[in-house]
C-alpha cells in the first residue's frame, strides 16, 4: 500500500470515528444538547479533527440525520426480483423495521422529526429521499403486472410506508406485535388492490 492510499485510508477511518460518535452522543442526548467537545472525547480525536472534516456542527448533525432514513436500504429492497406483490411488502416491511429495531437508529429519528422546522435543508432533503422511494415503489408494484395504474400504486405504497412509520414511532403503545401488524397490513393492502 502506498503513502497516498494509507493516508486516504487514515482519513476515512478518522471520519468514521468523528461520525459513529457524533451518532453516539446525538442519540444520547439529542441533536442541540451535544456538543463538538463531547464528540472529540467520544471519538478520541481533537476538536480540530472534527472541524477539518466538518465545517460546523450543523453539517454533522445533517449527515447523522440523514443517515438513519432507510433510503439506501428500500432502494436496495426495490432493486430485487418478486414473484408476487406479496413477496415485495414483505420485504419492505421486514426491511423497514429491522432498520429501526437498532435503537440508537430509532432514537436519532424521532429527533430528526423534531428538528424538520429549525433545519429545513434536512427536512428538505428527507423530502427528496422519501420521495424517490415513493416513486421507485409505485414503479415496481406497476412491474409486478398488478393491474394497477401509477396513481392507485403511488398511494398503495405511501400507505404501506407511512403505516410502518406509524408503528416505527408508536411501538411502545401498539398492543399488536410486529409480525402481527406487518400480516395484517400486507393483508388489508393486497385486499384493498386486488393482488397476490
Amino acid at each position: 500500500m502506498n503513502r497516498t492510499t494509507l493516508s486516504q485510508e487514515k482519513r476515512k477511518i478518522a471520519k468514521e470515528k468523528i461520525f459513529n460518535a457524533a451518532r453516539e452522543m446525538f442519540a444520547k442526548k439529542g441533536f442541540l444538547k451535544a456538543t463538538i467537545s463531547e464528540i472529540a472525547e467520544q471519538a478520541k480525536v481533537s476538536k480540530g479533527l472534527i472541524h477539518w472534516y466538518y465545517k460546523n456542527k450543523d453539517e454533522l448533525i445533517k449527515e447523522v440525520a440523514l443517515s438513519v432514513i432507510p433510503h439506501k436500504e428500500m432502494m436496495n429492497v426495490l432493486q430485487k426480483d418478486f414473484r408476487t406483490v406479496k413477496d415485495l411488502f414483505y420485504e419492505i416491511c421486514n426491511t423497514y423495521i429491522d432498520f429501526y429495531t437498532e435503537v440508537k437508529n430509532r432514537k436519532l429519528f424521532l429527533y430528526v422529526l423534531t428538528l424538520k422546522e429549525k433545519e429545513p435543508e434536512i427536512e428538505q432533503e428527507h423530502k427528496i429521499l422519501a420521495e424517490s422511494v415513493m416513486k421507485a415503489g409505485a414503479q415496481k408494484l406497476i412491474s409486478l403486472n398488478c393491474n394497477i395504474d401509477s396513481k392507485r400504486a403511488e398511494v398503495v405504497f405511501r400507505t404501506l410506508y407511512s403505516s410502518l412509520f406509524f408503528y416505527v414511532q408508536n411501538k411502545e403503545l401498539m398492543n399488536i406485535p410486529e409480525n402481527e401488524y406487518v400480516d395484517m397490513l400486507i393483508e388489508i393492502l393486497l385486499k384493498g388492490i386486488n393482488c397476490s
